[in-house]
């Protein structure tokens, strides 16, 4: 695979980028006061923002991950007009509500659901929610009960694009409607449990929390994969933890205590970091219920795409987020870009429209597998799949709609290594 050797070089150099960014924070923290606890946003924000929530549930140095996934899995379903209970008030089976899906719902209304294939393995959802590991009999809960998420983003390119610094880790939290009590009767009958996991399996108390742990979250178990009490696709079994309306899972005990230690303000949270919280501010008012934050580390873009953008490319930002929406005008993008000053994103916002324009995109979704095979690519520009767009600023955010016929491209364009937010340092 091919990358711009100017990522790798920048996160070798982390240290002094985050040294720029630090000398920033009390601009940025003061405006993030402003715009967080005003007399008019405040209870939109602390109420109804469950982008914050789940932030709050993270510690403030998971930051070195790269980037997070935010789902409002309740907003998603609304917006999309489905129901998770019968109409005998029943909750509906995965298995129900995919068949529902792939049956009744026109072909172009799938992609409004991305919140099922883009949520972690540990809420009953994501690339393999078919596994229908994640249930009521082995774990104590399963999707329905799942009413947010935030996880770790885990897209290819991630290790190679931050170079040595990259640590594998898996962090998940939740809210919603979980029962310690009921995922402990469940987690006591082991009968259909590997030898492994009944060997290994412990409890531990912590904050008055029972942490559930099966000796090592990275350890892999293939032919045991997809079985109780939650194996992954690699068979692996990661701690986990339940409190009244939240859960937590993570690669290491020590993670997970440091989720509960977040969800308990006892240390700073990733809410605490004022580019975070901006972020989820600027597309939760998008009206985005499904979002990614994440490291400009991350917007590049692959080589093969740079060489061939002669757009001017943006000027440098610190964090951006990109989420998936949908007005009266249809569907849109919706781009948060976080800033060092309000100038600066004024300056960014007056060269989105042409980076727009200009923008190299895949032609379609095989375009990385057909690099990979030595072929040569194909591809189109920005103003061949967004049609309009919408730019502001708010202080130091720049916010932007940008309308397209695709509802994935709020997040194939990121996940493609396309060069919509390509930048200079």
């Amino acid at each position: 695979m091919c990358y711009n050797l100017s990522v790798i070089q920048k996160f070798t150099a982390k240290g002094m980028n985050y040294l720029r960014k630090s000398v920033t924070y009390l601009v940025i923290s003061v405006i993030l006061i402003i715009l967080l606890y005003s007399p008019d946003s405040c209870t939109k924000t602390e109420e109804q923002n469950v982008f914050i929530k789940l932030l709050s549930m993270v510690p403030a140095t998971a930051t070195e991950l790269g980037g997070f996934v935010l789902i409002d899995h309740k907003s998603c379903f609304e917006k999309g007009g489905i129901s998770l209970y019968t109409p005998d008030g029943e909750t509906i089976s995965l298995k129900d509500l995919i068949v529902f899906i792939i049956n009744e719902l026109p072909e172009e209304r799938l992609s409004e659901l991305a919140n099922i294939w883009l949520g972690s393995f540990y809420t009953g959802y994501g690339r393999f929610t078919a596994s229908f590991t994640m249930h009521d009999e082995y774990i104590g809960y399963d999707f329905a009960d799942v009413d947010a998420e935030i996880s770790n983003v885990e897209f290819i390119f991630i290790e190679e694009a931050l170079g040595d610094s990259y640590v594998y880790k898996t962090m998940v939290a939740a809210i919603g409607k979980f029962k310690p009590e009921k995922t402990g009767a469940t987690l006591n009958n082991r009968e259909e449990w590997p030898e492994w996991t009944r060997a290994n399996y412990t409890t531990e108390n912590y904050q008055d929390i029972t942490i559930h742990n099966w000796y090592s979250g990275n350890e892999t178990h293939v032919k045991d994969r997809f079985n109780a009490p939650h194996l992954d696709q690699l068979g692996r079994a990661l701690p986990i933890a339940i409190t009244d309306g939240r859960l937590f899972a993570a690669s290491t005990v020590q993670d997970i205590e440091s989720l509960i230690d977040s969800s308990l303000e006892n240390i700073p949270s990733l809410a605490d970091v004022p580019e975070y919280a901006l972020a989820a501010q600027a597309l939760y008012e998008l009206g985005a219920s499904i979002a990614i934050i994440a490291d400009d580390v991350l917007a590049y873009g692959y080589t093969m795409y740079i060489v061939h953008d002669k757009g001017q490319p943006l000027n440098s930002y610190l964090t951006f987020g990109t989420g998936y929406g949908k007005d009266e005008r249809g569907y849109y993008i919706a781009l948060a870009l976080l800033h060092d000053s309000p100038l600066q994103a004024i300056e960014n916002a007056k060269i989105l429209n042409q980076r727009v324009q200009n923008a190299i995109f895949p032609s379609d979704y095989n375009t990385l597998e057909v690099f990979l095979g030595g072929q040569d690519i194909d591809f189109i520009h920005g103003n061949d799949v967004i049609y309009d767009t919408e730019i502001f600023t708010k202080g130091v955010v720049l916010m932007a709609k940008l309308y397209t016929e695709d509802p994935e491209l709020w997040y194939s364009w990121l996940a493609s290594g396309c060069t919509l937010l390509g930048h200079i340092d």
